[in-house]
């Protein structure tokens, strides 16, 4: 599975008149591009309004600071891998409500796949910065809601729903970190998903 970046390409919004729902989405989608293979909190607004054609202070205009332009780059990823995640899902339930243990594998793999696909996005997703703004922390504990929900929406279905998205999204960079060690996706997701389904130890006995 592949994502194609959302918007227009960085640069292309100077001189057009957009509405204020356009002109904040060219914005944000430049300043992902900037943030590419660099510490996003390091990236200057004028970095930002150079690559997205507009003027430093319309970056102001639309966000207060720094902190609220790259919640909003982890919110357009976050989006990005529901979309994902409720693409696959959707795909293998077609009109009958899917089992714990096969929508299981379905989100270790479309998460591994995400990170794949766009590094940056996923490593933005856990940054232990971002996740401390407010935006940010209201949107995680919405798909901590949902998910524990899904369970029941016991005390017990929190703890764990807190537990799987934490694991899935620590494993994934995990990952990630050492591919250069040749691991394959397929051999991660099936570690991930005995993990999440056994305990360490059955998942990591001598074969």
């Amino acid at each position: 599975m592949t994502f194609r970046k959302e918007g227009s390409a960085p640069g292309q919004g100077r001189g057009r008149r957009l509405d204020a729902a356009t002109r904040r989405a060219e914005i944000v989608e430049a300043a992902a591009a900037v943030f590419e293979g660099r510490d996003p909190h390091d990236v200057t607004f004028e970095e930002v309004a150079g690559a997205a054609g507009v003027s430093r202070a319309l970056v102001y205009n639309y966000f207060r600071d720094k902190g609220e332009l790259v919640a909003e780059v982890y919110l357009r990823s976050l989006r990005r891998l529901d979309a994902a995640l409720a693409a696959s899902l959707g795909e293998l339930a077609g009109d009958r409500e899917l089992r714990v243990e096969e929508r299981l594998p379905v989100v270790v793999h479309t998460y591994l796949r995400f990170a794949e696909a766009d590094p940056e996005a996923f490593r933005n997703l856990v940054d232990t910065e971002t996740v401390h703004h407010p935006k940010v922390r209201d949107a995680r504990r919405d798909r901590l809601e949902a998910l524990a929900s899904s369970w029941g929406a016991s005390p017990e279905a929190h703890v764990v729903a807190a537990a799987v998205v934490g694991l899935l999204e620590a494993g994934t960079v995990g990952w990630l970190e050492e591919q250069e060690l040749g691991v394959d996706l397929n051999r991660v997701a099936d570690l991930l998903v005995g993990v999440l389904q056994r305990g360490v130890p059955s998942t990591l006995r001598s074969e």
